[in-house]
């Protein structure tokens, strides 16, 4: 099941599983009768560049007796499908994206989503080749003669599936009050097939969201929204994405902003550096395995769109990620390998880093959702269901330090002490056979976090904070209450959780208790405070919110999102972060004895920490 079906980003009403029948009955004709309300609609007609386009004005008046909304305007447009370039098919099937050729006189209808991009493992929508569409919601009737700040969203997936129209930021819109812009982009083999040279380079689908945001830059004053004040955001491979155009020196000028949610571009899903054999293996699927790369290149631009879907699938991975069509350095767009960035005190990616202001955070549980696979393969394959995979601790032990070798790229000799250090800060002294399956998916959840999110982003976090951009960081711990599947004793936030809070529609948000509704509100008015001056607390204020402080790596200030939104600090200096970021480093490049070492002063730090 994908992440969007779980946070109920999908149009159904995800309902407690504790709910009554009658209280389901009740939750579905009240998303009948808010549908109803969007209905009563108008046309409205923008004329860009290549034509003329009929989009939708709407209002969301079944929100007006809410204290939240009380004397605003519900009013927004909508544009949907506009094509942002040309259809990558035929001969352009693997190539950069084309600036749209087309023109049209007769006013074209904008009121349907188009064509979804092929998805890797399920469809959403209608996906085709032919799906580089974009979507404009703006506040408002189109009167106003203040410009708004825009946001341009990039939906997460693992670059391989995913869809804009899973997202509706109606209520971004309406309570924000800025412009809101979302696309596809080419994803799985469509999008990041690369033959590591010039014959293909790869990272088509980045290109699809670059032409996509200077789409934006040079046509959204058209719709109200300021072109010099544009902030890009996106969650999971989106938020990576984010990050690649924030530090692609190809992007200077064109967006002032960047938000990351739940990803960034030093995360482990974010950059493959070994593609071609996944390639050439592809490739042989279909009988297009030739010696020399244009002919083999040649032959796959030929096979059927559903074939090479098919073919470009790779077998589930134990410990790898599920997809293997992700970015590449292609020296162009991402001019070296992150982990080098990161290093880097100027030049031209610095440049872009420094350019713009950063809100960057991640979800306590963002690891949750791949801990299940990881104890169903490793841990007992025929296990039926999670978390009953676990039946021996010792199996367990085992497999958790294999676990620690994969993330943390210890294949040198002294990696017996980093198994050793890992284990120190993640594991029970007193794990034994006897301890719980859910203490075991606790742990194993904990790293997962750490590794695939967490430390990616403290990371990237202290790599703009050492720049000149204003840089925020957060914490979400909201469990999503609506969501199903979730085990009773998960406490906190899954990978994705935070997205109904910033996209609900409006049956949802109706539905949700009232602390809730006051969360979303209230991120909804930290982002988009963010997009119109790159600081969360101004122009708008929430009562009784505490002030965002900015991150610093000395103060190490974070906000944590939830009902009970508070303001903590000191997070790079935990025990685990410090293993992560500061002690791994001298232990991959120590004896056995130094490594030791390092362990009991972290052993005193953590003692200090827990009597301070």
């Amino acid at each position: 099941e994908s992440s969007l079906h779980k946070s109920g980003i999908v149009r159904l009403i995800i309902i407690n599983t504790s709910a009554t029948m009658k209280m389901q009955v009740f939750l579905i004709f009240t998303q009948m009768l808010v549908m109803r309300v969007f209905t009563q609609s108008q046309e409205c007609i923008v004329t860009i560049p290549n034509g003329p386009i009929r989009g939708m004005q709407e209002s969301v008046s079944s929100l007006a007796s809410l204290p939240y909304f009380k004397g605003r305007d519900l009013t927004y447009r909508k544009y949907l499908g506009i094509p942002y370039a040309d259809p990558p098919v035929g001969d352009l099937r693997f190539e950069p994206p084309q600036p749209l050729s087309t023109k049209w006189r007769k006013t074209r209808n904008a009121t349907k989503y188009s064509n979804s991009c092929w998805p890797a493992s399920l469809s959403i929508g209608n996906p085709d080749e032919d799906c580089l569409y974009l979507n404009v919601w703006a506040p408002g009737n189109g009167s106003s003669t203040v410009a708004k700040a825009v946001m341009v969203w990039i939906h997460g997936g693992g670059y391989s599936y995913g869809s804009a129209e899973a997202y509706d930021p109606t209520m971004l819109t309406v309570i924000g009050d800025v412009v809101v812009v979302n696309m596809n982009y080419r994803l799985g083999i469509f999008g990041f097939l690369s033959t590591g040279n010039n014959v293909v380079p790869g990272n088509m689908g980045l290109l699809d969201q670059k032409i996509a945001i200077r789409w934006v830059r040079d046509n959204i004053a058209l719709f109200g929204g300021d072109p010099k004040k544009i902030t890009i955001f996106g969650q999971s491979a989106g938020g990576a994405s984010v990050s690649q155009h924030a530090t692609s020196p190809t992007n200077i000028g064109v967006f002032q902003r960047a938000i990351c949610q739940s990803g960034t571009m030093l995360s482990r899903f974010a950059l493959n550096r070994d593609i071609l054999p996944f390639v050439k293996r592809t490739a042989a699927k279909v009988s297009c395995d030739l010696p020399k790369m244009v002919e083999m290149v040649k032959c796959l631009r030929k096979v059927k769109a559903k074939d090479l879907l098919t073919a470009a699938l790779p077998p589930p991975s134990l410990l790898g990620d599920l997809w293997k069509w992700m970015p590449v350095v292609d020296g162009n767009f991402i001019v070296e390998d992150p982990l080098d960035m990161k290093k880097k005190k100027r030049g031209p990616v610095i440049r872009m880093l420094k350019s713009i202001d950063l809100m960057i955070g991640f979800n306590n549980h963002d690891g949750f959702s791949n801990v299940w696979v990881w104890a169903k393969n490793h841990l007992q394959k025929d296990a039926p269901s999670f978390p009953q995979a676990w039946d021996h601790t010792a199996s367990f032990l085992s497999a958790f330090r294999n676990l620690v070798k994969y993330y943390t790229d210890t294949n040198y000799a002294g990696v017996s002490t980093v198994e050793d250090a890992f284990s120190y800060a993640y594991l029970d002294p007193d794990l034994g056979n006897d301890t719980g399956n859910e203490k075991l998916a606790e742990i194993t959840h904990d790293f997962m976090t750490d590794a695939r999110f967490k430390i990616p982003t403290i990371e990237f976090v202290k790599m703009h904070a050492a720049q000149e951009g204003r840089t925020y960081l957060y914490e979400f711990t909201q469990k999503n209450t609506g969501a199903i599947g979730k085990p009773e004793w998960l406490k906190g936030a899954e990978h994705s959780d935070d997205l109904p809070y910033l996209f609900p529609d409006v049956a949802t948000f109706l539905g949700r208790p009232k602390s809730e509704q006051g969360l979303s509100h209230n991120m909804i008015t930290y982002w988009t405070n963010f997009a119109k001056t790159g600081n969360p607390n101004e122009p708008a204020s929430s009562q009784g919110l505490p002030e965002w402080q900015t991150f610093t790596t000395d103060s190490g200030m974070y906000l944590k999102l939830s009902n009970n939104i508070t303001l903590d600090g000191g997070i790079t200096k935990t025990g685990r972060i410090e293993l992560w970021t500061e002690f791994l480093p001298k232990i991959a490049g120590s004896a056995k004895c130094e490594g030791r070492k390092i362990m009991r002063k972290m052993n005193r730090k953590e003692e200090k920490s827990d009597g301070a």
